[in-house]
């Protein structure tokens, strides 16, 4: 065990001696300073020195070596440090000290230097520090500032470190939800410019910083001569640099629909992305023009959007939940956070949810009586759940009927297996545009899901299923297929812009519109090879978060994911009551709840 008073005895002593020549062994000459030092203490603490001294180089047999690249007041630090245990940094003289504490591969002191600029990283200096981290390799550097440029990115995004980035530097920075912005318009601004490459030539981070020499070479370097006119080679030089300029300006250009697509173009301003229209980089990238195109529809006709959900950031106060109903009450399980948050509001028995943008509607069945009946009247109930005040309206309610209840666009979609005299009891005018719509179907419906303006109903023809596809606006059968596998428990889910079906036994399909009131189903894969009950499904920022429960504890569960549709595979186990459905909720409004686990 080292006892810290002997050690420190000893460091006063060392301390004490390299003040006196005597003894010294070796010197350093660094600018016009001398200093007179001890080999073996240097090639102790020193890996640069440690090689060096034990190599049959000339500094070694003449005992003295010249560095270069390092400050004379730079190497006076690092020596007291070894010398005397001194603490000499200071913000003025880290960057000096941390490059040279690396070039002379004194690893105690590097890790001092990582320290003192964890403990002073703020918003003016992180960028600098970054900067630097990165040709030192420092990744607990490079870890703190990402945070810091993650916070501070306006500030960030007019340094030259910004301009600096590599693509993947930036289009990590861009995916990330935990990017703080005023607006989404900055974040587009910022992949604009950082394409153009604009410099600012001001910032002290485009100093070169070049692996520098240490020792000073004493050897002559030969005398070229040219034989051309000296402004000849100015303007070839010239003409090399501009043709390197531009070979990054076109690999950059290429990458501006991929950082697009990774922003969250839709939640930027409406104005903003119809001036973005006409910008000389989107005019020119068909790609690009058609992601601004599709954020603009989103503006104009949000109902298209019903079963894909934005990516919003968490400076935002909106965010992406599934609702779904467990144990008598609704839960809402958090995307980003991956974690439930119980609304604490007891339901009535719900049985099916729905969900439009940031408006959540709920049903159930009960039983009550009729005004023209002494007798009780099964009866079905829809509401519409405000989740800020965790209150419920009445919307609709259907005596006689039972079935199943969905919600795309205008339409509250009422599917029913049985004849029944529909009877509106009361609808509350929520929404002008509502229009409530009753299918009836002999069969009986085991999932639905909507797509194309079309509602997609699966029946079970054992052992395969049968699809009956009803238009929305015609309110009639447009289309019938027979598909194999069960039709229980059928979710669908939007991934990369594309309506996917999944079945209970792990067979995924995408759905494709010919535009002839006919739809095509192409297998894609199998995800899993076993059945279980599925309540529902989301891609989202290259997860596909699976809801349900197993129906059997025995065996092991695998799941494979399917590269450029998701990279990983969450599974989501509840209680539930009702299926779980896509919503986006203010934030603010689930903050204050218990939250559990996933």
């Amino acid at each position: 065990m080292v006892k810290s008073s002997l050690a420190n005895s000893l460091q006063t002593c060392l301390g004490q001696r390299w003040t006196h020549e005597d003894f010294s062994d070796f010197t350093i000459v660094v600018e016009d300073v001398e200093f007179e030092c001890h080999r073996f203490l240097l090639a102790s603490c020193s890996g640069f020195f440690s090689l060096l001294l034990r190599s049959d180089m000339k500094e070694n047999l003449e005992k003295k070596v010249t560095l270069k690249n390092i400050k004379k007041e730079t190497f006076s630090v690092i020596l007291n440090c070894i010398y005397k245990g001194e603490d000499g940094l200071t913000l003025d003289n880290i960057l000096d000290v941390w490059h040279a504490t690396h070039m002379l591969d004194i690893k105690y002191l590097f890790e001092e230097c990582e320290q003192f600029i964890l403990n002073n990283i703020d918003s003016l200096n992180y960028h600098q520090f970054f900067h630097h981290a990165k040709f030192l390799g420092s990744n607990a550097i490079i870890s703190s500032t990402q945070k810091s440029i993650l916070q501070y990115f306006e500030h960030f995004k007019t340094t030259q470190t910004f301009f600096d980035l590599s693509f993947e530097e930036l289009h990590e920075l861009i995916k990330d939800t935990n990017l703080n912005v005023s607006s989404e318009n900055v974040v587009i601004d910022a992949i604009l410019e950082w394409v153009n490459g604009y410099p600012k030539d001001n910032d002290e981070t485009t100093r070169n910083m070049a692996t520098p020499t240490v020792l000073n070479d004493t050897k002559e370097l030969p005398e070229y001569k040219i034989d051309t006119d000296s402004s000849f080679v100015d303007d070839e030089v010239s003409d090399l640099l501009l043709q390197s300029q531009l070979n990054v300006l076109d690999e950059r250009k290429g990458k501006l629909s991929i950082l697009l697509a990774s922003s969250r173009l839709c939640v930027a301003s409406e104005d903003y992305l119809e001036n973005l229209l006409v910008h000389p980089l989107l005019t020119s990238d068909r790609n690009a023009f058609r992601l601004v195109k599709e954020a603009l529809l989103y503006h104009w006709k949000p109902q298209h959007h019903v079963s894909s959900l934005v990516s919003y950031r968490k400076c935002q106060d909106m965010c992406n939940v599934m609702a779904f109903v467990s144990d008598g009450n609704i839960f809402f399980y958090l995307l980003d956070e991956k974690r439930s948050c119980k609304m604490l509001h007891k339901s009535a028995g719900y049985t099916h949810l729905a969900a439009v943008n940031s408006d959540l509607f709920l049903c159930y069945s009960k039983f009550e009586k009729c005004s023209s009946s002494k007798n009780k009247s099964n009866c079905v109930q829809y509401e519409y759940f405000d989740v800020t005040t965790k209150s419920v309206k009445t919307l609709a309610k259907i005596i006689n009927s039972s079935g199943s209840f969905f919600l795309c666009n205008q339409y509250l979609i009422f599917v029913s297996d049985c004849p029944i005299s529909e009877k509106v009891i009361h609808i509350q005018n929520f929404n002008q545009n509502q229009i409530f719509l009753t299918i009836q179907t002999e069969p009986h419906a085991k999932a639905a899901f909507i797509h194309h303006e079309c509602i997609f109903v699966f029946h079970d023809a054992h052992p395969d299923t049968e699809l009956r596809v009803y238009s929305l606006q015609k309110q009639a059968l447009v289309c019938v297929k027979k598909l194999p596998g069960p039709a229980e428990n059928i979710v669908s889910f939007v991934g990369k812009g594309r309506t996917y079906m999944l079945q209970k036994d792990g067979h995924l399909w995408l759905v494709g519109y010919t535009g002839k009131r006919e739809f095509d189903f192409k297998m894609v894969a199998r995800l899993w090879n076993f059945c279980w009950n599925m309540y529902g499904a989301v891609c989202y920022n290259d997860e596909l978060f699976l809801f349900g429960e197993f129906l059997t504890e025995s065996g092991k569960k695998e799941f494979a994911p399917l590269p450029g549709l998701c990279d990983n595979i969450v599974v989501v186990e509840h209680d539930y009551y009702t299926q779980a459905v896509p919503v986006a909720v203010p934030r603010s409004a689930i903050t204050q709840h218990q939250m559990y686990p996933a």
